[in-house]
């Protein structure tokens, strides 16, 4: 795994996507500075990503999910069966989904879109609670 970020959602659109974890070992730049330094080494694949925001959005299970925390990491995939170095590739890979009132604020999430994820889904959770 090369990095992960952490993409939140309220009512079915992308608030902020956030880059929290490179570390310097995994780095694909190998001697880590660009992780120390900040750089994102490899980008997430936005197509993945918005798949999964459509899905949740309309599936019948997840339709009161208003508000969550999906983290997603760049992971080494080998294409090959031989394993060989060439035939390797960087995806995108969903870990997981968090219920937004429990989701943790990353840095660059801005505080009123972090507010409105919290306040969606409490109101969720409450509808939810009288029907």
């Amino acid at each position: 795994m090369n990095s992960e970020y952490a993409v939140y959602v309220v009512d079915g659109k992308i608030r902020a996507v956030c880059h929290y974890m490179c570390k310097p070992s995994t780095c694909r730049c190998k001697s880590g500075e660009l992780a120390a330094s900040g750089v994102q080494p490899i980008a997430l694949d936005t197509d993945v990503v918005n798949e999964l925001v459509t899905s949740l959005a309309a599936a019948e299970e997840t339709s009161s999910l208003t508000a969550y925390r999906a983290d997603f990491a760049i992971i080494k995939m080998t294409t090959s069966e031989d394993n060989t170095d060439e035939d390797e590739a960087w995806v995108t890979g969903l870990v997981e989904v968090n219920d937004g009132y429990v989701a943790g604020r990353y840095e660059d999430m801005p505080v009123p879109d972090y507010t409105d994820m919290m306040l969606s889904r409490f109101a969720a959770l409450q509808a939810t609670r009288h029907t």
